[in-house]
């Protein structure tokens, strides 16, 4: 038997496991896998010679088979068990070991779980902590400086406009949830094309999600925003590839809606000015038309209501024009969104956001343009109204 399959079997029969400054303190009953393992544990020095059985010390070669079922407690040393596997509580307690955060000890034991490396299947927790060293490798590799102390790594240093720095701090909270993407993080990075993109396009996406996140939380946050942070590395690279970065499709659309929302402002700009003469006209109408005594006053009032007619039938001709201009935005807006929606599949949240934002506006827009035609209606048929009420009735009847 294989010395670290030994002492795996001799822990996992363990009753239970007391951590001590020098030795880890063994309780359980003696069973025939003890009574093989306990003369091959001694022979290699990692535990004493006396063991307590039946509460009694006992010389380990004294055991025998009439032995068997009796409490026994054993100090397993430290010093020497730690020359074959390092025994921890939990992973908190693995990852309270500096190193151990960037790089996984060669073979190692959890009290707690009962896992041993590399033996056993990593499950769960110790699942995702394997799977996260392979992303903090990434980060290493790519860093422009790594801190160290006592020749262990501290902090690393990436330089993308300012400097940014990134503790190796973590806990196991952490690594509660999978780590959503991250076999696609991992193949794009060893794969060596595009390397120098590549970790731009890392040194972008950390700066732009950790940058307002304190100094030593910012591991803690990637961790648990990992979905997040694998979509848009694999989205920036695709850009990449394509010809296109991220920035440059956000800003495409961005000055799309820009552009758009200006146009379908100005229809609205364009006949709001000319609409304020509709209160100037029906103003000067009630003013200037008065009650027919003369031929003058007669013609004064028909050219008023011309003048307002007249008026009205531009408004009418300067609306329709407008919302022919309105529908030909509208039908540019719904073409050039559904090219990004096809191009840019990964940002169609995004760009269907800012479809709405213009269709809100289109919609505002004609119903203004609505209402507009309704006030020249209205306007066209105060003034006719006041032109009649004017006429002299009784002598044209008489």
């Amino acid at each position: 038997m294989d010395i670290s399959e030994g002492i795996k079997s001799f822990l996992d029969g363990s009753r239970s496991l007391e951590s001590k400054d020098d030795h880890i303190l063994c309780s359980g009953d003696l069973t025939e896998d003890w009574l093989g393992l306990l003369p091959i544990l001694f022979a290699r020095g990692l535990i004493d010679s006396l063991i307590s059985v039946g509460g009694s010390k006992r010389d380990v070669e004294s055991l025998g088979v009439v032995d068997l079922d009796k409490p026994v407690k054993v100090e397993l040393l430290n010093r020497p068990v730690r020359k074959i596997v390092q025994i921890y509580e939990s992973l908190d307690d693995l990852l309270a070991i500096r190193s151990n955060r960037y790089e996984s000890p060669d073979s190692f034991y959890l009290m707690d779980s009962g896992y041993m490396f590399p033996q056993d299947k990593p499950e769960g927790l110790v699942s995702h902590y394997f799977e996260w060293l392979k992303v903090v490798s990434i980060l290493i590799e790519n860093s422009d400086h790594v801190d160290k102390y006592s020749n262990v790594i501290s902090s690393l240093v990436f330089l993308h406009k300012n400097r940014f720095d990134l503790l190796i701090s973590y806990s196991a909270a952490d690594l509660g949830e999978a780590l959503d993407g991250v076999s696609i993080v991992v193949d794009l990075f060893d794969s060596t094309e595009h390397e120098k993109q590549k970790s731009s396009i890392l040194k972008e996406v950390l700066s732009g999600m950790l940058s307002e996140v304190s100094k030593e939380e910012r591991l803690s946050f990637l961790l648990r925003s990992f979905g997040e942070f694998s979509k848009r590395i694999s989205e920036n690279y695709y850009y990449f590839v394509s010809d296109f970065s991220f920035d440059e499709v956000r800003l495409e659309y961005e000055e799309g809606k820009r552009e758009y929302l200006t146009k379908l402002n100005d229809v609205f700009s364009a006949v709001q000015t000319k609409m304020l003469g509709i209160p100037i006209s029906l103003a000067l109408a009630s003013l200037k038309m008065s009650a027919l005594v003369d031929d003058i006053t007669f013609w004064t009032n028909f050219m008023l209501l011309l003048a307002v007619l007249i008026y009205s039938v531009m408004m009418f001709m300067l609306i329709r024009n407008q919302r022919d201009t309105l529908s030909s935005i509208k039908f540019e807006y719904d073409s050039h969104m559904s090219r990004l929606q096809h191009q840019f599949s990964n940002q169609y949240d995004e760009i269907i956001k800012i479809k709405g934002d213009l269709d809100r506006r289109y919609s505002y827009q004609d119903s203004c343009l609505d209402w507009f035609n309704v006030m020249t209606i209205t306007l066209l048929a105060l003034v006719i109204v006041l032109f009649m009420w004017n006429l002299p009735w009784v002598e044209i009847l008489l």
